[in-house]
């Protein structure tokens, strides 16, 4: 291997020499970190304590490494990854038709699918400690739509800063052929170890030695019930003298006997020569308990439970589930973090960073059981702070009419000092007479029939929130494709209609009874009517060219966004 000294001279030389010829060299530029290519290690790997060498490809042929990596990249790479368009969780929605969403979710480069894409990226940034990719958008453009994500293969990355301190990327793509991305033009995910914040750290790099002694066990293993199938070393002892021959015939006689792993076969010795072991056995020598210390060691390396790696020595019934939610939350969430903000960075435009974000989706890694599952939406619901939809929606159920309600349970009164329940007592009719309403002071009742109106129109304004949002998702797609807009458009408000008369049905019911009358369907129509004639007019107005930019203003616009409020305020 080459003494890094050495292999320094030899790059300064070569590339003065090509500076010479008039190729374009890194010279004038300070390096970040090592001055040496990232992947420093070579193909072969640098040589541990057990005498065995690890490099980043190497690590792989451990079955505790394969694992862990596939574990950890094929997770997080598969987590559902959208683009939400909102900062406050009530206003959210997913956007599904953004540049950046179609890359992390559709094809990540014409050659390879945003699974295959974010797993790679993964990969490398778990083990060797920094994942790349080059950003390309429509039109070479730094606010232009993002196109795709070429990865770039870690060894051949170098960062460095240019004569005015800025960050520079070097990218070598062949034999000394080297090319300068901008930040922007690189999507650049370091690990969640750094010495600077910038530059990552890998797992492999700190974890050789761990891996070399489970290599090393590996070969030990292999070699034990290969070369003697896991017979005792021994020597035979002999009174007479063998000549050679006598000594080298009875060498070959047995290792055809005794070597191999089939070889078992039964020795006879002649005269009065002994056997006698050399060696301990496996057990003496702690080969199992050994082996399984070094898969603990890589699951510590590598953050997961040991039971992820087919580790069952300790698992239990009681305790898997709490441990793989354990590795969700404090092994696998500091990782997407990195993802999401990385995204929110590099992916996004500078004007889209106060509406849009990323967020991976781990609701099905945190659902637990059945029985917990229920639980938790029987809690949610009956204190309120959850509607039957939303439980439906985490089953993957679909919605039904009237699940959008939120209830909460009634039965609760009040206890005296003595802890005795104060139940409300009905007032005793006269003989004969019926039994009088309650009483209350008139100016009472009112407040209290007020305040019960004011409710139901909050919760009548909260439904319309939500009916505009999947109004204002509906135009804008349809705004962003090539044709057809209006066809689109007569089709949505046709069925919208009837969604409206159905979602706004019991807080419209309940404000009858406080002397507020709407007909839904009425109502619903009206809706319905305003928002497309304000979408149509805006389409009259704009080319094919504009349009898509007229309805996102239109959207935007106060007029849209304070149409249930304006709506609500006249009832």
């Amino acid at each position: 291997m080459v003494h890094p000294r050495e292999f320094d001279a030899v790059n300064r030389f070569i590339g003065k020499a090509l500076q010479f010829m008039g190729f374009r060299t890194s010279e004038g530029l300070g390096t970040l970190t090592d001055p040496r290519w990232w992947e420093s290690t070579g193909s072969f790997g640098s040589k541990t304590t057990a005498s065995v060498r690890v490099s980043e490809d190497t690590a792989l042929n451990y079955s505790a490494c394969w694992a862990a990596t596939k574990l950890v990249c094929g997770t997080c790479s598969s987590l559902p990854l959208p683009l939400y368009r909102g900062l406050v969780d009530e206003d959210r929605t997913k956007d599904r038709e953004h540049s950046v969403s179609r890359v992390l979710n559709g094809l990540f480069n014409p050659e390879m699918t945003s699974a295959a894409g974010r797993s790679l990226l993964w990969q490398w940034q778990v083990n060797r400690g920094n994942g790349f990719a080059e950003i390309v958008r429509e039109g070479n453009d730094p606010f232009g739509d993002l196109v795709a994500l070429w990865p770039i293969h870690p060894s051949n990355m170098k960062l460095q800063r240019d004569e005015n301190g800025d960050l520079v990327y070097e990218v070598r793509i062949s034999g000394q052929e080297v090319v300068y991305l901008q930040p922007w033009q690189v999507f650049h995910v370091p690990s969640i170890i750094t010495h600077d914040g910038i530059v990552g750290h890998g797992v492999i790099e700190h974890a050789r030695e761990s891996i070399g002694a489970g290599i090393a066990m590996e070969k030990y293993g292999a070699n034990w019930f290969g070369q003697n199938g896991g017979v005792p070393r021994i020597i035979i002892e002999h009174k007479s003298k063998w000549s050679d021959d006598q000594r080298k015939a009875f060498r070959e006689e047995w290792a055809a006997m005794q070597g191999g792993p089939d070889g078992h076969k039964v020795a006879v010795l002649g005269g009065e020569a002994v056997a006698k072991p050399i060696s301990i056995s496996a057990e003496d020598s702690q080969f199992l308990e050994t082996r399984q210390h070094n898969i603990e060691e890589i699951a510590r390396w590598y953050g997961v439970p040991p039971h992820l790696l087919q580790h069952l020595l300790r698992a239990t019934y009681n305790n898997v589930e709490n441990l793989g939610l354990d590795f969700v939350k404090y092994s696998l969430l500091p990782w997407l973090k990195l993802w999401e903000q990385a995204i929110w960075h590099k992916l996004l435009r500078p004007g889209e960073r106060d509406e849009y974000f990323a967020e991976h989706n781990v609701d099905a890694l945190l659902r637990g059981d059945a029985a917990s599952r229920a639980a938790l939406y029987h809690n949610g619901i009956n204190d309120g702070w959850m509607c039957p939809n939303e439980a439906r929606k985490l089953e993957n159920m679909p919605p039904r009419p009237g699940g959008d309600r939120f209830y909460v349970q009634g039965a609760i009164v009040v206890l005296d000092d003595d802890g005795v329940p104060q139940l409300p007592q009905p007032a005793t009719p006269a003989a004969g007479a019926a039994s009088p309403a309650p009483s209350r002071p008139a100016e009472e009742s009112e407040t209290i029939r007020a305040n019960a109106a004011s409710t139901f129109r909050r919760i009548l304004n909260r439904d319309l929130k939500r009916l505009l949002t999947k109004e204002t998702n509906a135009v804008t797609h349809a705004a962003k494709k090539d044709a057809g807009f209006v066809a689109r458009i007569d089709e949505f408000y046709a069925t919208h209609q009837l969604t409206v008369a159905e979602a706004i049905a019991e807080p419209v019911q309940a404000l009858g009874q406080f002397g507020v009358n709407i007909d839904a369907s009425e109502f619903a129509a009206t809706w319905t009517r305003q928002g497309k004639s304000a979408v149509l007019e805006v389409c009259g107005t704009a080319t094919p060219s504009e349009l898509a930019g007229a309805v996102q203003r239109l959207v935007e616009s106060k007029s849209w966004t304070e149409r249930p409020e304006a709506v609500v305020g006249g009832v």
